[in-house]
């Protein structure tokens, strides 16, 4: 079983672009992406998908599916899993005698940008949310689209009050709203403090379509997801958000004591109030799948990575501050300065970031499939601005927006980022 996992991820990594490093790897949309796990909620459903769905051998059999659940597990990587059943005796039973599969995350591999995808069932290309910062040229500001707000500005949701529509700025269907017109209920659960976060407004469907369950700790998640799947009569998509390996991982870095206890913690939940208390019944018409948005690696020490304003040349090139995220950066040049912005971070910086052309990663397919050009969003190139600064190995471009002081980080291309693990029952 273990050669289906490593014959995957080699086709994964023969998936490449010719002016990125080797080590890189890219969303893998023709298989093995989130994109392509979404199309098979849909599929599974029996809603036309959007894209491919994932290959049937990757499911197990069912004769009927009733209900499909989807648990995210944010800034679970795939090597970080593997490295941690390799030292975790007891994580839980089912989940620790399962194969797990490598899937790719999408890019930038972030919460807000995969979020969208699982949400719309789209790539990055088509729904238009492309990192944490954002240039919105509509209201012609850089914006945190995790809290909604300019990014200078300390409270959250201040985007609402200056009249902006969540919804608006989206601006797809979501995948619920798919499943709703083909009579498919969706349930949403989220931890109780993101009930009114930015992202979950812009990313929640219209009344009707979902219900928004709330929760506070694993065993609540757990118990919640149980109960609906028991009481369900109807056919039904359960999304299940659970955050807390991602703020252990910023805080202590990935693979810390903590994010291991968390993280057994947690499959222990699953195994025991989860998927060991279902009735068998209840089990044969589910398909539950688990999976990440992305993995974390540990960046550079603040004082080691590249610090874009000590080098005035290059920062009077940009016509404003750099968004996007710190491991995937996208720069905005003055009307004559490209050409001397592109190659002086070239020359400048050769071992620490890959540099390209933001319009040629959109064409070359980093931002999703060619195939999905006809649904592009209407925004997206003005958000990749002229060029795209995605850092080496350990390295960020680091711009003072805050004080830096993360341990881990995401949104990269490295291997410990993109790999995500799969697994479906």
């Amino acid at each position: 079983m273990a050669l289906r996992s490593e014959r995957m991820e080699r086709e994964i990594r023969a998936h490449r672009l010719p002016n990125l490093p080797e080590e890189f790897v890219l969303p893998h949309f023709p298989r093995y992406s989130l994109v392509n796990l979404a199309n098979t909620v849909l599929d599974a459903l029996g809603v036309p998908p959007l894209h491919p769905p994932l290959p049937k051998g990757l499911l197990p059999p069912k004769r009927e599916v009733q209900a499909v659940v989807l648990v995210l597990v944010d800034a679970l990587g795939y090597r970080q899993l593997l490295r941690f059943l390799e030292r975790s005796p007891t994580p839980g039973e089912e989940l620790l005698h399962r194969e797990w599969r490598p899937l790719t995350s999408v890019f930038p591999s972030t919460t807000a940008v995969a979020l969208a995808t699982l949400h719309t069932a789209l790539a990055p290309r088509e729904h238009g949310l492309v990192g944490y910062r954002l240039f919105l040229r509509e209201l012609g500001l850089i914006a945190n689209v995790l809290r909604l707000k300019p990014v200078a500005d300390p409270e959250g949701d201040r985007l609402l009050k200056m009249g902006l529509s969540p919804r608006k700025l989206l601006g797809v269907p979501t995948l619920h709203e798919r499943l709703h017109a083909q009579g498919v209920r969706s349930y949403v659960l989220i931890p109780k403090a993101y009930v009114r976060s930015g992202l979950s407004r812009m990313l929640s469907p219209p009344e009707g379509a979902a219900t928004l369950v709330p929760f506070y700790t694993a065993a609540d998640l757990a118990v919640r997801v149980r109960e609906i799947l028991t009481a369900l009569e109807e056919r039904a998509f359960l999304f299940a958000y659970w955050d807390a390996l991602d703020s252990l991982a910023h805080e202590q870095g990935p693979e810390s004591p903590a994010w291991d206890a968390e993280l057994r913690s947690f499959l222990n939940v699953l195994d025991r109030e989860l998927l060991g208390a279902l009735a068998p019944s209840v089990r044969e018409r589910t398909l539950i799948l688990l999976t990440a948005d992305h993995g974390q690696i540990r960046v550079l020490p603040k004082e080691e990575v590249v610090h874009l304003k000590r080098y005035p040349r290059l920062v009077k090139k940009l016509r404003f501050s750099p968004t996007g995220e710190y491991r995937a950066a996208y720069l905005y040049a003055k009307p004559d300065g490209l050409r001397d912005l592109e190659d002086g971070l070239r020359k400048r910086f050769s071992e620490e970031l890959a540099v390209l052309r933001s319009e040629e990663a959109l064409e070359a397919g980093l931002f999703g499939p060619q195939a999905s050009r006809r649904r592009e969003h209407p925004e997206v190139r003005e958000r990749l601005g002229d060029l795209l600064v995605i850092p080496k190995g350990a390295q960020a471009l680091y711009w003072p927006y805050d004080d830096f002081d993360l341990v881990g980080r995401h949104g990269g291309l490295t291997d410990e980022e993109m790999l995500v693990p799969f697994l479906a029952l």
